[in-house]
């Protein structure tokens, strides 16, 4: 089966709200999936997550269930790196994982622009500037971040430009045109957010001649505001902002006490909403370690209702569980989101591929898009 037909088909368990979506398992998820869930107790949660993580579904799971589990992951992007170059540096008061990050990309960026004679590296949402102050020994390099409190820690010297001007679709290459009249541009970003990553690099690329080279990791899908941008999708799959946000989440980064904490505040304000008929929003504030009848009791008091409590353990493993299986469809959502990006640029006949750039443990947002003009 195909992407889109699979997404089409399977789109159901990523979409609705969470408050809505205990009803929902009932009329739209697979019988067998609920009869098991409800049946079971109250431990399967946690027994499901730890298999998820494990990669090792007991066999009392519905066999329908684990075939869904392993189609779903056939549908997954390949995140592994192979035969990445790394610079060999070392800077100080860096995290380990920025430091990984920082090494592939620098020596990618790098050798491209090496290869391809460009003259200056624009680091899009260069935050603090860990990326640019590596890059500026090489290179001279642009630094783009509009949060001045960041800017300002970017250090200075002769090869580093700072704006700290808000950029759109609109203004980013006139801006590049103020700053240098001439030469050519490759632009970068370690994990900028958004449209950034997305709608305005891949349109400077595609409008300003001078641009020679994108190279970027995106992150915050749910920041963007066009998707999809490719043809291919265009008239097959749209996707909700409550998807694009589930797209930057995956099952590899579970904390099962973590997530425990999650769904009994997700799940007890669930079916306090349904009992009250009302969206209480982010309204209420409540202890970490209640049970539902502490809950309601205090949810009563702060509005001033009689709500009587019944079926919150219920919603929570319901919840808890659908969590679950959307944080396996999620990494689906990612595919898509990155593969309109790279059909987006192809479609017009640009040298673009996608590459498992960091490692995924470490960095699980890891791929790198690479559009060059040759």
């Amino acid at each position: 089966m195909n992407l889109i037909n699979f997404y089409n088909k399977h789109k159901f368990i990523s979409q609705g709200h969470y408050f809505d979506i205990y009803q929902q398992a009932f009329t739209e998820y697979p019988t067998d999936w609920i009869e098991f869930i409800t049946s079971s107790s109250d431990e399967i949660v946690d027994d499901f997550a730890s298999a998820l993580l494990n990669n090792t579904i007991s066999d009392s799971f519905p066999q329908s269930l684990k075939e869904w589990i392993k189609d779903t992951k056939s549908m997954y992007l390949d995140k592994q790196p192979k035969n990445i170059k790394e610079l060999d540096i070392n800077v100080k008061f860096v995290k380990h994982k920025k430091m990984h990050e920082i090494k592939r990309l620098g020596a990618l960026v790098l050798d491209t622009m090496k290869s391809l004679n460009v003259d200056y590296i624009v680091d899009i949402g260069a935050g603090v500037g860990h990326l640019t102050n590596v890059l500026s020994e090489h290179y001279p390099v642009i630094a783009i971040e509009c949060n001045k409190e960041l800017s300002n820690q970017i250090k200075k010297n002769d090869n580093v430009i700072i704006v700290d001007k808000y950029i759109d679709k609109t203004n980013l290459i006139s801006i590049l045109d103020d700053i240098k009249p001439t030469g050519t541009f490759l632009l970068t970003g370690l994990h900028s957010c958004g449209d950034l990553s997305s709608a305005i690099t891949l349109d400077a690329f595609k409008n300003c001649d001078r641009v020679k080279a994108v190279i970027t990791v995106g992150c915050c899908f749910q920041l963007i505001s066009e998707f999809p941008k490719s043809n291919h999708f265009k008239d097959s799959i749209q996707l909700t902002k409550a998807q694009l946000n589930s797209a930057c989440h995956v099952y590899s980064d579970f904390n099962i006490p973590r997530l425990n904490a999650y769904w009994k505040s997700l799940g007890y304000r669930a079916r306090l909403n349904e009992m009250l008929n009302l969206d209480l929003g982010t309204k209420l504030r409540f202890p970490s370690n209640v049970t539902f009848e502490q809950y309601v009791d205090i949810a009563n008091k702060q509005l001033g209702t009689n709500a009587m409590p019944t079926d919150g353990e219920k919603y929570l493993k319901m919840i808890a569980f659908i969590s679950l299986l959307r944080s396996v469809f999620s990494p689906v959502l990612e595919k898509i989101i990155q593969l309109d990006r790279l059909l987006y640029l192809q479609q017009d006949g640009y040298e673009a591929k996608l590459v498992a750039l960091f490692d995924p443990i470490l960095s699980p947002r890891n791929m790198v898009l690479i559009a060059l003009k040759t």
